[in-house]
């Protein structure tokens, strides 16, 4: 029943480092369910040492990266590391995961219903992880300084925003509306450009050119002069964390 449940364990904690670490070894799933069996048996004769924190311990640092070895090969240490790091990160979320779902249930032990119920709650976390990991990649700090005004936000960087002054080709970001009105000069008079989203029809946005625009990025500074601001809808922005849509010209 140990080997069982520890070979359930093994695969769900394999399948998650093969997620996270997006590997390309040859038939990674054919490995990873002989690599789970291997790690539950070597496990299960630890276990006759009779110290439970020095089993623990060898597991972690013996089995798991044995286990990650047969799986995905040879890799740069580097690599090999943050897999065994991703893979702790897994046996205690997952751990995590059983003991609530026995705690609700009255259910003991890894039955597969219950590898079933924590592959699905498991791969659901993993991604809405990994979706605000890579967003907050694309996330910068934005210092936006206009007729002695200055406002603070948070910019998305988006790759798909390509808007532009249609007289002189330069790149145009968009701001929420809040953003747009404390910044754009009341005497000055606002334009409106062409644009068109996909599956949409073609509108118009007002637009506003601004003395400056600072980013901050993996503690680097980027600085634009004389940088045009398009007016979001109203719903564009609303409930997001950023309040700002920066062009895909911008250095990354």
């Amino acid at each position: 029943m140990f080997i069982e449940q520890n070979f359930l364990m093994n695969l769900l904690v394999l399948l998650m480092t093969c997620e996270l670490s997006k590997s390309a070894a040859g038939h990674k799933y054919l490995r990873i369910v002989v690599s789970s069996g291997i790690g539950a048996l070597l496990t299960a004769v630890l276990l006759l040492i009779r110290v439970y924190w020095l089993s623990v311990f060898l597991t972690a640092v013996i089995v798991v990266p044995l286990m990650l070895f047969l799986t995905f090969g040879k890799c740069g240490k580097k690599q090999f590391v943050q897999r065994i790091l991703i893979s702790w990160f897994g046996i205690l979320l997952l751990n995590g995961i059983v003991t609530a779902f026995s705690n609700l249930t009255g259910i003991r032990g890894m039955t597969w219903y219950v590898a079933v119920v924590t592959i699905v709650i498991g791969h659901t976390f993993v991604k809405v992880w990994l979706c605000n990991m890579r967003q907050q990649k694309n996330l910068y700090e934005v210092r936006l300084k206009n007729d002695g005004k200055e406002v603070c936000c948070v910019g998305l960087y988006d790759s798909g925003n390509r808007l532009q002054m249609p007289d002189s080709g330069e790149p145009v970001h968009i701001v929420s509306m809040d953003i747009f009105e404390r910044l754009k000069k009341k005497e000055s008079k606002i334009r409106e450009i062409p644009f068109q989203a996909l599956g949409t029809n073609e509108g118009r946005v007002p637009v506003t050119e601004i003395d400056s625009m600072e980013l901050l990025h993996r503690k680097t500074d980027h600085i634009y002069r004389n940088v045009w601001l398009g007016c979001a809808d109203v719903t564009l922005l609303q409930g997001k964390s950023y309040k700002m849509i920066l062009h895909s010209s911008i250095q990354k």
